[in-house]
């Protein structure tokens, strides 16, 4: 019996002319019909699995995707599936493998190219998901959906020029093109068009064809125009459209991380273990650690910035990064191992507080890994690890680099939480309370909380660094802070907005940093103080406790 004749290979070969043909929903339903019939082979699975990830069944479509790469390692189509499978249910590390393995046996496919954009966008890796869209447009000039992704992160950047040309160009392949829309939108907010922006946000909301995402994009959008127009009621209902939109959509990921008994708990969980550890834990035991801290000797310092989001942390860190003796990692998770390791369960903190020297060299070695990974060159250099949520890796810091120097940036918490409201982030355990003014107030109590805790309990290098003086007082603020790292201050670092420019901010603040220093976010809040209300009381204590004016009765 020949190939071409086997059983079922007459149906195997139908469906794979309806593709070709781009006939899906025939291709769907012959695969269909042939699985139910009993008749096995990958690319049934492939289709099947395509189809459910179509109708949002993702983990349904993740099974069949893994049988048909497992069955045909090779079928670079299956993995390019499987890999944007895994990126829409959040498993953007295990999706990254994935479609960099499928692009890596086929160079020319564009779809696999603008998969890894997509990827890499969800997880902030805004460098990194330029490249892959531009390559899905060398390949594809006529690829608008790609175009139109890339406008956006250009804006990001603070090219409005080039990300209005893109999305413009985007439209005239694709009119309606509703992420085009939007980045066109995001330009005449940061030209100062709010009118113009508005106009075209509220036809892309009215539109049935927008897709959700697209639609909470817009809403988000929508609260800057308004909010540019001085009409923050509006533009607060604008934010909460955008975050409740999120919300729906992230659902199945949300009720994970707010299980206490998942693998990967919200750091609301983590940060109410790290409490009742803290509470009952002595100094003594918590202290019996090493000071070995890796590769010394070839840095010159070891740096933490941590923070709540939004308190200034992107901004300190570009100052930072455009000292010539400094290297910035942004936004990279370079503790994840040991995070995983030790923050995931009630019983992590103390098994922490256990550890044997031969343990920690190994959270060292595999910390120090992922900095060789990223490629970032050390040698002589200040190494600043910029991640805001590390504040409540504090413990975890001190075991493993009880020598370095900790930053903790600190802004008006009132201002902070309405920021994180604001702001569109990457969702994820941690960022999903800000999606509502409750949740990000209690994970910001939780947090400053904890770090009262470890502020005495932990033996570490702290500086307190307050955003409003270095908008008040850069020259002094910045001198400061060179002194506190034993640096010397280099004028390049007036300069740090240039060089935000070409480094791929990762972060919500990108917009704001390539403008310079500038006092706009700066009690901001008081526009918004109807809104806030129900949550100002329970600020109030971290209000008065950092220093801020309290607030007033009728705010």
């Amino acid at each position: 019996m020949t190939e071409t004749t086997r059983p079922g290979q007459a149906r195997l070969d139908e469906i794979t002319a309806a593709v070709q043909r781009g006939d899906l929903a025939l291709a769907f339903r012959l695969a269909d019909e042939a699985l139910a019939a009993g008749q096995r082979d990958p690319l049934l699975y492939k289709m099947r699995g395509a189809r459910r990830m179509q109708q949002g069944q993702l983990e349904e479509s993740r099974a069949d995707l893994d049988l048909a790469v497992a069955a045909e390692p090779n079928d670079f189509g299956a993995r390019n599936a499987l890999g944007f499978c895994l990126a829409k249910q959040g498993r953007y590390d295990d999706a990254l493998q994935q479609l960099t393995i499928a692009a890596s046996m086929a160079p020319a496919f564009t779809q696999v190219h603008f998969n890894r954009g997509w990827t890499l966008e969800a997880m902030g890796e805004v460098r990194g998901a330029e490249e892959a869209y531009a390559r899905a447009l060398a390949l594809d000039p006529a690829y608008h959906q790609a175009r139109a992704n890339l406008s956006t992160l250009v804006g990001r950047r603070g090219d409005w020029v080039a990300a209005r040309a893109q999305a413009e160009r985007a439209l005239a392949g694709a009119p309606g093109l509703a992420v085009a829309e939007v980045a066109l939108a995001m330009a005449d907010v940061a030209d100062g068009h709010a009118d113009a922006a508005e106009q075209r946000l509220r036809r892309v909301l009215t539109s049935t064809a927008t897709p959700k995402h697209e639609r909470c994009l817009a809403y988000g959008v929508l609260g800057d125009a308004l909010d540019l127009q001085d009409r923050p009621s509006e533009a607060f209902d604008a934010y909460m459209a955008a975050n409740m939109g999120f919300a729906d959509l992230y659902q199945d990921r949300m009720v994970a991380w707010a299980d206490p008994t998942s693998g990967t708990p919200g750091a609301a969980i983590v940060a109410e273990r790290s409490l009742a550890f803290f509470g009952a834990a002595s100094d003594d035991v918590w202290r019996r650690f090493s000071r070995a801290d890796g590769p010394a000797s070839s840095l010159r310092g070891h740096v933490f910035v941590v923070g709540f989001p939004r308190s200034g942390t992107t901004l300190l860190g570009q100052v930072l990064g455009s000292h010539p003796d400094v290297v910035t990692v942004d936004e990279q998770e370079l503790l994840a191992d040991a995070a995983f390791a030790f923050g995931r369960d009630r019983d992590g903190l103390a098994r922490l507080a256990e550890l044997s020297d031969a343990e920690l060299a190994t959270y060292r070695a595999l910390y120090w890994g992922r900095v060789a990974k990223l490629g970032v060159e050390t040698l002589g250099k200040v190494l600043v690890d910029k991640l805001p949520l590390n504040i409540l890796a504090l413990p975890l810091i001190a075991k493993l680099f009880p020598d370095a120097k900790i930053v903790v940036a600190r802004r008006d918490p009132r201002d902070v939480v309405l920021s994180c409201l604001r702001r569109r982030f990457v969702i994820g355990p941690a960022t999903m309370e800000f999606l509502t003014l409750e949740g990000a107030v209690r994970l910001y109590d939780l947090l400053m909380r904890n770090d009262a805790l470890f502020e005495r309990h932990l033996d570490l290098q702290r500086r307190v660094h307050v955003h409003e003086r270095l908008v008040e007082d850069f020259a002094g603020e910045a001198h400061a802070l060179c002194a506190f790292l034993d640096l010397p201050w280099r004028a390049e670092m007036e300069g740090f907005a240039d060089h935000a420019r070409t480094s791929g901010v990762a972060t919500p603040s990108a917009q704001q940093i390539v403008r310079g220093v500038n006092a706009d976010g700066v009690g901001a809040w008081r526009r918004y103080a109807a809104e806030l209300r129900p949550v100002l009381p329970q600020l109030e204590p971290w209000v008065v406790r950092f220093g801020y004016e309290p607030t007033r009765a009728g705010e």
